[in-house]
C-alpha cells in the first residue's frame, strides 16, 4: 500500500510572508504544510541550488547544461561529473528535508504530492510569484537518494495546481472504462532537422493495435492529425471527443514586440512555393488552451521541450501550467529539452503502462520516468554515447481545490492502485533496455518502419493532403514497392484511411483491364460476382480510400508491351477511374522509375514525390543489418573508423539504393566485412553472380536480367552494341561515347594502332573517329537504344557543372545496373572495357597534360533529379582510372610512344587539380604508391641506378602529392623516408648528369617543394634548429629557371620557407631565453583576443577589407622583422630570389593570381572568407586549425577548443565527409593537449576521453614506438591524475615493455638511451607511485591498488625504484658540470672545451623528450 504524503505551500495570506528571494531573483524559500491522512506539520523548505552560491558554477546553468549540451558535448566528462554530483546533492537534501517532517515511514511505497497555487492566478502576466514547482522534485524517485534508514520500494512525484473553479478532487486520470480516444498530432515543419516523425507514432499505434486484439471489449481510439495544420486541430477538436491529446512537436518560448514572451507549439501550414516543404505555424499556450477546453480535452502530453520550463520570468512560459489554467486536469510536459532517445523509451513506457496494464496518466508517468531511470545510456553526438540522468525532464501535473477543514487525504484512495501497479511493474521494468521494448516482441500485426525512411512517410503524407493524386519517382532498386506497400499498412493501421488497393503492372506482362478491376475489388473487400469499376468508385467514395499503382513504368517499358495499342486503351481507363476517386475522399498513388506517366493526370510537379536513395548513415545501417544477425556478429574491427569511412564511401557509390546494398552482402562477408576491400571489390573489379532468387526478388534486377540477356532488347548484330558494354560507368557515363567504342574494339581492328594522347586529342584523330563504321552506327541507331534504356531505367539524364559553371550534359548510370552488368561481362569483354574506359575517362575532359588549372575547365558538381550529388561520385573515377592503369599495358612503352604513361595522365587530372579536395586524394594513395614504388624499382635497375628524366620526374611528383595527401603527423609517418627517397633520386641524377645540366622548371619547382617537405618533418618533429637550417638552405638558393609561371610558383613557396624559419626562430629564442615568454605569451594573447570575438576568418575580412591598400605595400620584411632583426647573420646567407621577396610587398608574391578584372588578392580572399562554397569552407576549416593554435598559445582553451568545432564536425564519427581517421586522431589529440594544458588545474578526465579515442583509432594500425611510448605515458598521466592507480600502473608497465624494445629506428636521432631517460623521468614525476618504494606494497589491500595482481606489483616496485635511480644520477651529473663550468670559467672555456656538434648532441637529448612529453607541435 502507497503512503500518500501532500506538500503544499501555504496559501493563506495572513499567516503566510513572502518567500526569500536569492540575489538572482528567484525564491530560494518557503512556508510549506506537510499533510498526510491523520497528521499536519508546517515546515520550511530551503532551495538546495539556493544555498549553492560558493560554487564555482552556477548549478542550475549545469544541469541544463548536462540535460540540454552533454549529448552534444560528449567528451566535457567532468563538467557533466559535477553536473551529476549537483543533481544527486541535490536530491540528497531534499530529500533530508522531506524527512524532517518525521511523517514518513522508513519503507514501502511513497507518493509524494507538490501542491501549490496556480502561478498565474491574479498576478501580471510578466511577473512569477514562488512557488515550490521550481524545485527539481522528480529526483526524489531515485530511492539511492534518500537517508539511510530509509529503504523505499518506490517514490512517486505527482505535482497539482490549485484551480479557482468549485469543483471536486479529481483522480488521477486512469483508463478504467471501455472507450479511450486518442488524439496524436505529429508535427515536423523542420524536416530533416528534426527529430523521427514516427518516434511516438509508431509504438502507439502498435499497442493500440495489441489492445484490439487482446482485449475486443475494450476501445482505443488513436487518430493522428494529418496533416498538422492549426486548422485542421481546431476542426477535429470541433467534430470529436477526445480523452487524451497528445502533441508530439517542438516547443519553445516566444518574445512578442511588446517584451510579452509566451510559450507555445508550432504547427505546420503549407508552403505556397513547394508542396513538399512545410513552414512553421506557431501558436502560444493560451490559443492551444482554449481549443483543448472547448473540446472538453482533460488530457494533454507535450514531449515538446521546455514545455514545463521555470527557466523564463513569465508564468506564462510554462506551457504545462498554461493548459491546466484553461482548464486540463492533467498535463504532461518536458522541463528541458529532451534528447530523442529519452522519448522513445519514456513514451514507449508511458503507453504500454496506461493502456494495455490500464494504469492512470500518474502511475504510467511514474513507471516511465522509472524506465529513464534504469535506462541511462543515451547516443550522443557523432555516434558516442553518455550517460544521462534525464528522468527529471518529465513532470506530471495535475489540478486540484482547496479541500475544506473537515476533509482528509485518504491514502486508501490512491494507495493500493499505485503500490500494486508498481510492485508489479518494477521488476519488468528493470529489465527494460533502451532498444528493446517490452511489447516489441508481441506486436507483428505492424510491420517496423523501413530504415531512413521516415521523412519520405511524414512528406508524402503532407503532399497527399494537398493533391490527391501523386506520380511516385525513383530510381530502379531504390524500394517504392516496398515503401509503398508499407505506407498503405501504415496509414491503415494508424487510422489515416479505411483501405487500400495495391496494383503492380510488374508481373510477367500486363493483364487485362478486366482482371485488374477484380484485384481491386477483392483487396477493397467488395463480394460482387461481377466485379466493375462502378461497385469501386462506389467504396472508394464512401470513405477514405488509398489506390497505388506501382511500376507504372511497365507502359513506356519496351520489355513488357506486348501489345501497345492494348496499353494505351487501359491507361485512358486508368486516368478516368483515379480522376473519379479523387474527386471525392479518397487519393491515389502511381509510381514509376520515370518521372512522367501515361496513366494519370499528372498535370503539375506539385504532384510530384521523388523517393531518392537512402541517406549514407541509414545504408550502412541496412548493410550492417542485412550482413549481421544473432549467429554472425560483425568482428572486432568492423567498427574501426577506418573501416566505417569505407562503408560510408561504399553507400554514396550505390547512390543508397537498397536493392544495390542487398547485392553486395555476400561480397562483403567475402570480404571479411572489411570496408576497404568491400569498397575496391565493387569499383575496380566484379561481384560474383546474385543468387537465382535475387534477379526474381527485385522487379528492376528481373527488367535487368531480361535486357541483359534478351538479343531483342538491343540489336547487336546491326549496331555493335550491347547492353553489357557500359558496365565499367559508375554512376556517371559521357553523353559521346564515340571514343570508348572506338578503343572498345581497337584490338579487333587489323590496323591496330594506338597512337599517343597529343594524337587523341587532335581535331585530325577526331575526324577519324567520327568517320569509322562505329560511330556511324551510334548515329543511327544510338537515338532508340538512349530510349530503351532510360525507359527500363539503366540511363537517366544528369548534367556535370564545370568550374566556369557551364553544365555539360551527361548520363546517370544506375548502380544497380553497374554491378549485374559486371556479372554477365565476359573475361575478354571485361579486359576490353576497362582497356576504353582508360582511355575514355581522360577524353571527356581534354587537356593538356599537367597543365596549369587556368587551362582547365574542370568538374565542380552533378546533378540528377535536381538534386546536387556527393561530390564523391564526381571523382571516384579518378581512382577507377589510376587503379586501371596501374594494371595497363607496358609503362616505359607507353612513355617512348607517348612521352607520358596513362597513370600520369590521369594522376595529372586528379592530383594536381586544385577541384580535388582532400578526401578524394586520400582514395589515390594506394595508387599513387605502387607506382611510385614501380618508377623506383625501374630506376635502380638502370645502370648505376641513375634515373632517366622521366623516372625522376615521376619519383619527385608522386613523392611530393603523397607528402601533401598522407595525413598530418609526426617523422614515423611514412612522409619522411618518401621525402628522402626523392631527394636521394635526384642527388644521383644530379651527379651523373653533364655539367650545366638543369631540371626542367616544373621539376625544379618540385625540387624545391621537396626540399620544403623535408625542412618541414624536422619542424614538425621539434628539431627546429635542424629545421631553421633547412630553411636557411633552400632559402640560399635561387631558381634556375627563367619561366614566369614557374618562377612565381617558387616565389610563393619561398615566403612560405620564409614565414616558417621565422617560426622557428621566434620559438628557438623564446626556449633558449633570447625572448622572454611573458613576452611571447603577451603577443600570442593580443593576437587571440583580437580573433576571439568573431573568430579568424571574419575578423581577417573585415581587416582586409578596411587595410586593404596597407596591406597590399606591407613588405614581407616588415612582416617578419622580429624574425629577421634576431637572425641578421643568417639573412646574409640567403639568396638573391628569397632577399627580394623580403624587400617586395607580401601581396606581389600572388600577383599574377589576381583576376582579369584587377581585382586585388586581398579583396578576392577576403570574398572568399565571406562565402560559404567548398572552396571557401577548405580554407575556414585551414584558418580554424590556426585560430586554435594562436588560441592554445594564448592559454585560452576554451576559445580553442570552439575554433576546432568545424574539425570536429568534419572528421568526426558521424560524418560522410570525413578526410581520415588519421586526422580524427589529431583532432582527439589537440582536444587532448586542451584539456591538459592550463597547468594548475588539468581536466585528466576529458583529456583521458579525448586519448581514449585517439588509442582507440590507432589500435591495429603499426605504430612508431615513440608514438606509442608517448601516448602510454599520458594515458598514465591522466589515470594518475584521476588517482587511478592501478590503472596508470599497468599503463606504465606497458610503456617500459614498448621502451625496452625499442631501436635506433624507433625513437628521434636514434637515441634510444634519451628516450628511455625521458620515461623514467616522467615516471618520477607522478608521485602516486612513490608507494612503491616501499617493499611492503606487495602485500598491501589499499583500495588504490587492490586490483593489481603480485606480478604487476613487483614490476612496478622495479620500475619506480629504476626511475628514481636514474634522476638521482641525472641531478649528480648535473650538479658536477655545473661546478666544472664554475672552475673552467676563468680560463675561458665556459663550455668545458665541448664542440659544437657535442652541445648540439646534448641539446637534442633534450628535444627528443620535449617532443614526448610536450604539445607544442601545435604552435
Amino acid at each position: 500500500m502507497s503512503f500518500r504524503l501532500r506538500l503544499g505551500e501555504i496559501i493563506s495570506s495572513a499567516v503566510h510572508e513572502a518567500p526569500v528571494i536569492n540575489p538572482k531573483g528567484n525564491s530560494s524559500q518557503w512556508d510549506v504544510e506537510a499533510k498526510t491522512n491523520s497528521k499536519c506539520t508546517q515546515i520550511t523548505l530551503k532551495d538546495p541550488f539556493g544555498q549553492s552560491t560558493e560554487l564555482g558554477e552556477d548549478p542550475e546553468k549545469a544541469l541544463k547544461w548536462f540535460l540540454e549540451n552533454y549529448a552534444s558535448e560528449p567528451f566535457e566528462t567532468a563538467r557533466a561529473d559535477l553536473a551529476i554530483d549537483f543533481l544527486s546533492n541535490y536530491g540528497r537534501d531534499l530529500a533530508a528535508q522531506v524527512v524532517k517532517t518525521g511523517l514518513l515511514p522508513k519503507n514501502g511505497s511513497i507518493r509524494l504530492e507538490i501542491a501549490s497555487k496556480d502561478s498565474g492566478m491574479g498576478t501580471d502576466p510578466n511577473c512569477v510569484e514562488a512557488t515550490l514547482q521550481r524545485l527539481h522534485w522528480e529526483v526524489l524517485e531515485d530511492t539511492k537518494l534518500w537517508p539511510s534508514g530509509y529503504d523505499f520500494n518506490s517514490v512517486s512525484v505527482i505535482r497539482s495546481v490549485l484551480q479557482n473553479s468549485e469543483q471536486d478532487e479529481i483522480g488521477a486520470g486512469s483508463f478504467q472504462g471501455k472507450k479511450f480516444n486518442i488524439l496524436l498530432v505529429v508535427s515536423r515543419p523542420g524536416k530533416q532537422k528534426d527529430v523521427d516523425y514516427q518516434l511516438v507514432s509508431r509504438s502507439l499505434v502498435a499497442i493500440v493495435d495489441h489492445v484490439s486484439k487482446t482485449r475486443p471489449a475494450v476501445k482505443v481510439s488513436l487518430t493522428i492529425l494529418r496533416p498538422p495544420t492549426w486548422v485542421a486541430f481546431q476542426k477535429e477538436l470541433q467534430d470529436h471527443s477526445y480523452d487524451l491529446v497528445h502533441f508530439d512537436m517542438k516547443g519553445r518560448i516566444r518574445k512578442a514586440s511588446t517584451g510579452h514572451t509566451s510559450a507555445g507549439l508550432e504547427f505546420c501550414k503549407p508552403n505556397h512555393l513547394d508542396s513538399l516543404k512545410m513552414t512553421k505555424d506557431f501558436r502560444t499556450g493560451s490559443e492551444i488552451g482554449k481549443e483543448l477546453a472547448q473540446g472538453g480535452v482533460k488530457t494533454a502530453i507535450l514531449n515538446a521541450c521546455d514545455s514545463a520550463s521555470f527557466e523564463a520570468s513569465s508564468p506564462e512560459n510554462n506551457l504545462a501550467e498554461v493548459l491546466l489554467r484553461y482548464g486540463t486536469q492533467h498535463v504532461l510536459a518536458m522541463a528541458y529539452k529532451v534528447v530523442e532517445e529519452a522519448v522513445e523509451i519514456f513514451m514507449n513506457a508511458f503507453y504500454q503502462s496506461l493502456l494495455i496494464n490500464k494504469a492512470s496518466v500518474e502511475e504510467a508517468s511514474r513507471i516511465a520516468r522509472l524506465a529513464l531511470i534504469n535506462n541511462r545510456r543515451r547516443r550522443a553526438m557523432s555516434m558516442y554515447n553518455v550517460n544521462l540522468s534525464d528522468y527529471i525532464v518529465p513532470i506530471f501535473y495535475t489540478t486540484f481545490t482547496i479541500p475544506n477543514s473537515h476533509s482528509k487525504v485518504e491514502n486508501g484512495k490512491y494507495g493500493s492502485s499505485i503500490s500494486s501497479y508498481l510492485d508489479k511493474a518494477l521488476s519488468s521494468i528493470k529489465n527494460l533496455s533502451p532498444f528493446e521494448q517490452l511489447i516489441s516482441k508481441a506486436l507483428q500485426s505492424v510491420d517496423q518502419a523501413l530504415i531512413g525512411r521516415d521523412i519520405d512517410v511524414l512528406s508524402l503524407e503532407f503532399l497527399l493532403s494537398t493533391s490527391r493524386l501523386v506520380l511516385l519517382h525513383g530510381q530502379g532498386g531504390c524500394g517504392k514497392t516496398e515503401f509503398l506497400r508499407y505506407v498503405c499498412q501504415w496509414w491503415k493501421a494508424s487510422g489515416w484511411i479505411n483501405g487500400s488497393a495495391y496494383i503492380d503492372f510488374a508481373e510477367d506482362h500486363l493483364l487485362s483491364w478486366g482482371e485488374y478491376v477484380e484485384q481491386m475489388c477483392i483487396q477493397l473487400g467488395l463480394d460482387f460476382d461481377e466485379p466493375s469499376e462502378a461497385a469501386i468508385i462506389d467504396r472508394l467514395r464512401s470513405g477514405k480510400y488509398l489506390l497505388v499503382f506501382d511500376s507504372a513504368d511497365a507502359f513506356e517499358s519496351p520489355l513488357y508491351l506486348e501489345n501497345p495499342d492494348d496499353a494505351e486503351e487501359m491507361a485512358r481507363s486508368l486516368r478516368a477511374l483515379i480522376d473519379n476517386v479523387t474527386n471525392d475522399g479518397s487519393m491515389a498513388i502511381v509510381a514509376s522509375r520515370l518521372a512522367n506517366t501515361q496513366v494519370a493526370n499528372v498535370t503539375s510537379e506539385r504532384q510530384k514525390f521523388h523517393l531518392s536513395g537512402l541517406s549514407v548513415l541509414d545504408s550502412v545501417a541496412l548493410l550492417q543489418q542485412l550482413a549481421f544477425d544473432e549467429k554472425t556478429k560483425p568482428p572486432e574491427t568492423y567498427h574501426r573508423r577506418d573501416n566505417i569511412d569505407f562503408l560510408r564511401r561504399v553507400a554514396i557509390l550505390l547512390e543508397g539504393n537498397p536493392t544495390a546494398i542487398q547485392l553486395i552482402v555476400p561480397a562483403f562477408s567475402r570480404a571479411g566485412y572489411n570496408g576497404e576491400a568491400l569498397f575496391n571489390n565493387i569499383l575496380y573489379d566484379k561481384i560474383e553472380e546474385p543468387a537465382e532468387d535475387m534477379w526474381s526478388r527485385s522487379r528492376f534486377c528481373t527488367s535487368l536480367s531480361i535486357a541483359l540477356a534478351l538479343p531483342s532488347f538491343i540489336n547487336f548484330d546491326d549496331t555493335m552494341i550491347q547492353a553489357t558494354h557500359f558496365a565499367p560507368f559508375w554512376n556517371i557515363m559521357p553523353k559521346d561515347l564515340n571514343y570508348y567504342y572506338w578503343f572498345f574494339y581497337l584490338f579487333a581492328s587489323k590496323y591496330f594502332q594506338e597512337a599517343s594522347y597529343a594524337n587523341w586529342i587532335s581535331k585530325e584523330w577526331q575526324d577519324i573517329v567520327n568517320s569509322c563504321q562505329m560511330a556511324r552506327n551510334l548515329r543511327a541507331y544510338w537515338p532508340e537504344i538512349e530510349s530503351k534504356l532510360i525507359r527500363v531505367g539503366i540511363l537517366q539524364h544528369a548534367a556535370i557543372t564545370r568550374s566556369d559553371g557551364q553544365q555539360v550534359p551527361c548520363y546517370h548510370v544506375n548502380p544497380v545496373y553497374t554491378l549485374l552488368s559486371r556479372t554477365a561481362v565476359n573475361k575478354g569483354a571485361w579486359k576490353e572495357a576497362k582497356f576504353a574506359y582508360i582511355r575514355q575517362a581522360l577524353l571527356w575532359t581534354p587537356s593538356k597534360p599537367f597543365a596549369d588549372d587556368s587551362d582547365r575547365n574542370e568538374w565542380t558538381g552533378v546533378v540528377w533529379d535536381g538534386i546536387e550529388q556527393h561530390e564523391d561520385l564526381l571523382h571516384n573515377r579518378h581512382a577507377q582510372g589510376m587503379g586501371w592503369a596501374n594494371q595497363d599495358g607496358d609503362p616505359e612503352e607507353q612513355v617512348k610512344r607517348m612521352g607520358v604513361t596513362l597513370f600520369s595522365l590521369h594522376y595529372s587530372a586528379s592530383v594536381d587539380s586544385w577541384w580535388t579536395k582532400p578526401r578524394q586524394r586520400r582514395l589515390l594513395i594506394p595508387h599513387i604508391r605502387q607506382h611510385l614504388s614501380y618508377v623506383h624499382m625501374i630506376a635502380n635497375e638502370r645502370p648505376a641506378s641513375v634515373p632517366t628524366k622521366w623516372d625522376l620526374f615521376c619519383i619527385m611528383d608522386y613523392s611530393w602529392a603523397l607528402y601533401q595527401i598522407e595525413a598530418e603527423d609526426t617523422v614515423q609517418s611514412g612522409k619522411a623516408p618518401i621525402v628522402k627517397s626523392a631527394l636521394e633520386v635526384f642527388d644521383r641524377w644530379n651527379a651523373n648528369s653533364p655539367p650545366g645540366t638543369v631540371l626542367p622548371p616544373p621539376n625544379e619547382v618540385t625540387w624545391f617543394q621537396l626540399r620544403f617537405a623535408e625542412a618541414s618533418i624536422m619542424d614538425r618533429s621539434l628539431q627546429l634548429r635542424e629545421a631553421k637550417e633547412l630553411f636557411e638552405r633552400n632559402l640560399a638558393d635561387d631558381p634556375v629557371t627563367t619561366n614566369a609561371g614557374m618562377l612565381n610558383i617558387i616565389r610563393r613557396w619561398h615566403l612560405q620557407n620564409l614565414q616558417n624559419w621565422a617560426a622557428c626562430v621566434v620559438r628557438l629564442a623564446v626556449r633558449d631565453g633570447k625572448v622572454a615568454k611573458k613576452d611571447f605569451n603577451a603577443g600570442m594573447q593580443a593576437m587571440s583576443n583580437l580573433w576571439k570575438p568573431k573568430g579568424l576568418g571574419p575578423a581577417l575580412s573585415e581587416i582586409w577589407t578596411q587595410y586593404e591598400q596597407e596591406i597590399e605595400s606591407l613588405k614581407t620584411g616588415d612582416h617578419l622583422g622580429f624574425a629577421l632583426d634576431l637572425e641578421k647573420e643568417a639573412v646574409s646567407k640567403f639568396g638573391s630570389f628569397a632577399k627580394s621577396i623580403i624587400g617586395a610587398p607580401m601581396m606581389s608574391v600572388f600577383a599574377d593570381l589576381k583576376p582579369e578584372n584587377g581585382t586585388s588578392v586581398v579583396k578576392v580572399v577576403s570574398q572568399m572568407l565571406e562565402s560559404n562554397n567548398t572552396d571557401s569552407r577548405e580554407m575556414k576549416a585551414l584558418l580554424g586549425d590556426m585560430e586554435s593554435g594562436i588560441h592554445m598559445m594564448a592559454g585560452d582553451t576554451a576559445a580553442a577548443g570552439r575554433a576546432m568545432n568545424y574539425s570536429m564536425q568534419r572528421e568526426a564519427p558521424s560524418s560522410t565527409t570525413s578526410t581520415g581517421w588519421e586526422n580524427l586522431a589529431e583532432v582527439h589529440m589537440f582536444q587532448y593537449g586542451l584539456a591538459m594544458m592550463p597547468p594548475d588545474k588539468p581536466d585528466y578526465k576529458k583529456g583521458l576521453a579525448h586519448l581514449q579515442e585517439w588509442w582507440k583509432l590507432h589500435q591495429g594500425i603499426s605504430m612508431w614506438k615513440q608514438d606509442q611510448v608517448w601516448g602510454l605515458l599520458k594515458l598514465t598521466t591522466c589515470y594518475h591524475g584521476l588517482g587511478r592507480i592501478a590503472e596508470a600502473g599497468r599503463e606504465v608497465i606497458k610503456c617500459v615493455e614498448v621502451g625496452q624494445g625499442m631501436g635506433p629506428k624507433d625513437c628521434m636521432d636514434g637515441n634510444v638511451e634519451a628516450a628511455h631517460r625521458h620515461i623514467y623521468n616522467e615516471v618520477v614525476k607522478l608521485r602516486h607511485f612513490d608507494i612503491f618504494l616501499d617493499p611492503t606494497v606487495l602485500f598491501s589491500r589499499a583500495p588504490g591498488i587492490a586490483g593489481l595482481s603480485l606480478k604487476e606489483r613487483v614490476a612496478l616496485c622495479q620500475i619506480v625504484k629504476e626511475a628514481h635511480e636514474v634522476k638521482k644520477k641525472e641531478e649528480e651529473l648535473k650538479d658536477l658540470l655545473e661546478e666544472m663550468r664554475k672552475q673552467f670559467a676563468p680560463l675561458g672555456l665556459g663550455s668545458l672545451g665541448l664542440q659544437e656538434d657535442d652541445q648540439r648532441g646534448l641539446e637534442n637529448e633534450r628535444t627528443t623528450g620535449e617532443s614526448m612529453a610536450d604539445n607544442s607541435w601545435f604552435f
